[in-house]
């Protein structure tokens, strides 16, 4: 897995899709939209992976996990 995602240059979101293009026959849509704010752009920016913090506070299944003796879990 890479440590570099595409992102909305603008808000710096990963949420992004291809432009399917605009209707009608105007000026060329641009390549990306972001679903967060909105914004079209030709190219993404590349940013690291936010990295998600394990929270034992709200995580009762997995603080049972750790807090067991490894002899009571068993397969």
């Amino acid at each position: 897995m890479s440590d570099e995602i595409p992102a909305c240059p603008e808000c710096d979101s990963s949420r992004m899709h291809p432009n399917s293009g605009g209707q009608g026959g105007g000026e060329a849509e641009a390549a990306w939209r972001c679903k967060a704010c909105h914004e079209s752009f030709e190219d993404p920016n590349w940013r690291p992976r936010h990295r998600q913090k394990f929270d034992r506070a709200h995580s009762p299944h997995a603080n049972a996990l750790l807090d067991a003796d490894p002899d009571e879990v068993g397969l």
